[in-house]
Order: structure tokens, then sequence, then C-alpha cells
């Protein structure tokens, strides 16, 4: 089959969570399926650079397809006059290999069979082209108020019912968005297929140390084979985690928030149940620091100015984006890891943790629950005390933060990204 993928999302300086799944799904396809030809959709009216994913030119039947169209001008031909036709843009253009006539004689008719949009956006697709489309939340209907007037505009304008609507499959990333998709657009269940996300197997705690060693990049970009001996493996290891620790500056015994800087991830929550988990005195926790770290989102000012009017201001540290790379140091630095959102389609930041063995407390909303299980102590995202008590806990009792972290590591295992792909091509497949 020839299947076209729409990876707009991949653009972005700063990959979001949409981008990390994007990214992490097709890497595990293309390892996987040597068997059908993918296109990958792309537009940008500055150059994209030359390095650009170039990990993927490997595979022969991986395609980059690169246009050149000013996006606001594309946006509006795909919404107002439904043109180009992105399957279209691809067939004709260089990059599409065009088969062999049903008499070998010749070049036959090319065409893509299929089309996967892993995100809502902007586009226009032949009728006869099947189209797959994730759909990862609907907070933009739930909470409304948790989007900016442009971010709601948007929304608006791109149309998710309508994309959903002339979609052929739907994946949902949880069975919490498939019930969002059945009962806030009416969407025939039967329509939708739950295939969860994966997690990035880099991320996992390496047991010992030769396996941190083993996968150090070379300067060539190659991987290091078996290290001499364990010891150095170990060496190697702790000094990454010292080497990241050193450059953000990181406490030694710290709280950890992982996510964008936004109402909907209830930062404000998270440093009010901070205050009373350091004012009290019967948890005895005073060394603790919070580490906030994310790019900075819709009306992140006022969290800042919340956490710079906190009597512990001087115990929260804010740090903008990082690195996917760096995200296993921060995650295995940390004492305990708190997502306190509101709301979630999915969630990876508290598998992620989980993962590398860091303790997790995560909201009782949403796909939170679905997604950790047991791995977590689940709080009322309303309720800061409740949250506060549930931090104390996981610092101070042994054998709760043990059986969290055996949990959490089970858990994780759950969602592996072969186990998504597989999913994925089975489903194509039909």
């Amino acid at each position: 089959m020839n299947i076209g993928i729409d990876i707009r999302s991949l653009l972005e300086k700063e990959r979001s969570g949409v981008g990390e799944y994007t990214y992490e799904l097709l890497n595990a396809i293309f390892d996987i399926d040597k068997e059908n030809q993918y296109y990958l959709f792309y537009n940008s009216f500055k150059k994209v650079e030359d390095n650009f994913l170039v990990e993927w030119k490997k595979y022969q039947n991986v395609h980059f397809c690169g246009f050149r169209w000013p996006n606001k001008l594309l946006n509006f031909c795909f919404k107002f006059l439904r043109w180009p036709k992105i399957d279209r843009l691809i067939v004709h253009s260089s990059w599409f290999m065009v088969p062999l006539s049903p008499s070998g004689r010749g070049k036959g008719e090319g065409k893509l069979n299929l089309f996967f949009i892993p995100n809502l956006n902007f586009l226009a697709v032949s009728r006869g082209v099947k189209k797959i489309i994730t759909i990862h939340d609907l907070s933009f209907l739930r909470y409304p108020r948790f989007f900016s007037w442009k971010r709601r505009l948007w929304h608006r304008f791109v149309n998710p019912q309508k994309l959903i609507r002339g979609a052929d499959k739907i994946i949902a990333v949880s069975e919490n968005t498939k019930r969002d998709l059945v009962e806030l657009y009416k969407v025939v269940s039967e329509k939708v297929g739950v295939i969860c996300s994966g997690v990035t197997p880099h991320l996992a705690s390496p047991p010992r140390g030769e396996e941190i060693a083993e996968n150090l990049p070379r300067p060539s970009g190659e991987r290091v084979g078996l290290p001499a001996t364990p010891a150095l493996a170990w060496q190697a290891g702790v000094r990454g985690l010292e080497e990241v620790k050193k450059k953000y500056n990181l406490p030694e015994n710290f709280i950890l928030f992982l996510g964008t800087l936004e109402p909907r991830k209830n930062i404000k929550g998270l440093i009010r149940a901070f205050e009373i988990f350091k004012q009290s005195s019967k948890f005895q926790v005073i060394s603790y620091k919070l580490v906030i770290v994310g790019p900075r989102g819709w009306l992140c000012k006022r969290i800042l100015a919340r956490a710079e009017k906190s009597p512990v201001r001087d115990d929260i540290k804010f740090i903008n984006y990082i690195s996917p790379e760096e995200k296993f140091a921060f995650y295995k630095l940390a004492r305990l890891f708190v997502y306190p959102s509101f709301y979630e389609g999915f969630g990876f930041p508290p598998l992620e943790a989980a993962q590398v063995g860091t303790p997790v407390i995560v909201s009782t909303n949403s796909s939170l629950p679905e997604v950790m299980g047991e791995a977590a102590l689940m709080v009322d995202p309303y309720n800061p005390a409740e949250m506060a008590k549930a931090m104390a806990e996981c610092l101070t009792d042994e054998n709760l933060r043990k059986s969290l972290v055996e949990k959490g590591k089970k858990q994780a295992e759950k969602f592996s990204l072969i186990n998504t792909a597989n999913e994925f091509l089975s489903l194509i497949r039909q």
C-alpha cells in the first residue's frame, strides 16, 4: 500500500506531546514494516534543515514530501476551497514511486491508498483515499475555559467534528477519549478503535551500568558496544545524571512536575499543595524543593506570578523546555513525580516517570486512572490538602514507595511502542 502521513507536528521547534506521539509511533512502525510505502507530508515556507529526521532517511520505503506554501495561505485553501488535495500533491511529486501497469509494460496509475492524520489540522484529501485520524482528547469541548480565545477559534476553524465524521477509522489513545467521542460527537462506537500510546524505550531505567554505556552515542552517531567493565559503564551513567543535575542546578531532593505551563495542568493547585506540604511541621520534609519543568503555555505568566507570591517561593524552581534525551535524568533524579492535571487524553509523563522507578501521584480523572491503574496514588486535583498529604506519604513511607516503584515499572511494561505500532499496522490492513 501507499500510505500518506501528515507530519507537520514534527516541524515545531519544541516538540509537544502530539509531536512525541507522532515521532515515536512512526519510529516503531518504520522499524517493523518494510513492505508498505510511506509518504511523509509536511509544509514549510522556510527551508527545513537538511538533517530533518535524518534517521528516517535510511528506510527505503520512507519518502519525505515537503512543500513550501505559506502556511496561512495553504490552510485557507484547505478550509474554504478544499484544494489542493494532499494525496494529489504527493502523487504528482518527484518522490512518488509509480508502480508498473498490470501488464508489466510501462508505468501504471499511482495513488495513495490511505492517509494517516496523527492530530487535528487543516487538510484536504481526495474521496477515494481512506483516512485514519488519531484523537488524543476532547479537552477543548470538556473544558473550553482552559484554552485561549485564539486556540478556541483555531478549533472552530479546523472543525474537528467534520474531520472525525469524514474519517474511515478513528484511533482513540484511551478508553476515556473513546467515551468522549461517543458522548460528545455521537460517533458510532464501532468506528473508534482504542490504541493506547506507547512509552519510549530509551527512557527505561537501566538496571545495570553496562546497559547505560551500551547506549552512549559515539561522536559519529554510532552506538557504543559492550563496555570494558560494568563499573566503568555505571560511572558513565552516573556521570550523565550528574551533568544534567549540574547543568540545571537541581537540588538534592526535589518533587518534579513536567508538562506545559497552562491552566489545564493545575500547576497553581500543585503550588498550593506544596505550600501545605512545606508548612506542616508533622511532615518533617523541609529540605524538599519543587521543580516545575516545561515550555511556557497560555496564561503561564499567572502561574509564574502565583509562584512568586508563594511563602515558599525560594523552594520552587522553574525550568523551560528540556530535550527528550534529558527527561530520563529528571525523572531519575526526582524523589517524586506529581501530575495533578484536570484533564488528560492519555498522559505520557506519569507513565514515563513510573518506568524509571520514580513514585507517582496523579489526578483521579479523565484517562489517568486508566493509564496508571494501581501504580500511582490518586488525588482530587481540586483538593490541595489531599495532594499535600499524598506527597508526604510517598516521601516518608518506604513500604509505600517500594510498592509504587514496583507497580509502576510493571504498569509501564504494558504500554509498549512495538505493541502500539503492531496494532496500527493491523488496523490499516483491515
